[in-house]
């Protein structure tokens, strides 16, 4: 059983609009992932369309919590959207950076970045069902735990391949370096505002 009562319909539709936002994010990094490897136009407008209706959810949801759910629970939820439009927004920067790059990009260097998106989609996944339990009840331990873990194994990743970059890598100009570092940071830091998402709604468990 939940340890929470979703008695109002304002308080239902801000649970669905966040859980509306993971799934357009999921949609967004699948789009990004094969945008780093085709520079399809058809993903870019994609992408730019998607952050947009992410910022509209964001907004619906923040107007929405002014009637609903307990005043503790409205601060956790607000930041939980606002972080999890931020990785849309990592998404949006991240392919407006990678437009710029007219040179190859060495295929580890992209594998990298294509399996630190696949965890990130994964934890995405996660929060999603650490929303589900919120309502219907779980194991909410186990699946901030899981999350936590991915995190980790985003962290580790990254550090091997800013070591693979050094050892082997010698860009031709500061542009090129620069704009391949920023590139692979906006993919880093999504798994954070993930995980930063995550620990807003393990707020909510604590202040219960």
């Amino acid at each position: 059983m939940s340890i929470f009562f979703f008695e109002n319909n304002e308080e239902i539709e801000v649970i669905n609009l966040i859980k509306q936002h993971i799934s357009l994010t999921k949609s967004s990094i699948d789009l990004y992932k094969e945008y780093i490897y085709s520079k399809d136009y058809n993903c870019y407008n994609k992408i730019m369309s998607y952050e947009n209706e992410g910022d509209m959810i964001k907004k619906k949801v923040i107007v929405k919590l002014h009637t609903a759910f307990l005043p503790p629970m409205k601060r956790e939820l607000s930041h939980t959207i606002k972080l999890l439009d931020e990785v849309l927004d990592c998404i949006k920067h991240g392919t407006l950076t990678y437009e710029l790059i007219d040179f190859e990009i060495d295929n580890t260097i992209l594998l990298k970045c294509g399996e630190i998106l696949d965890i990130s989609k994964s934890m995405l996944t996660l929060l999603d069902e650490l929303l589900n339990i919120m309502r219907s009840g779980g194991d909410h331990i186990l699946v901030l735990d899981k999350i936590k873990h991915y995190e980790e194994q985003v962290d580790d990743i990254y550090h091997q391949l800013y070591k693979y970059m050094v050892e082997n890598l010698r860009p031709k100009t500061f542009w090129e370096g620069k704009l391949l570092c920023d590139c692979i940071n906006y993919v880093v830091s999504m798994s954070d505002y993930i995980k930063e998402a995550s620990d807003e709604i393990e707020v909510i468990y604590l202040n219960k």
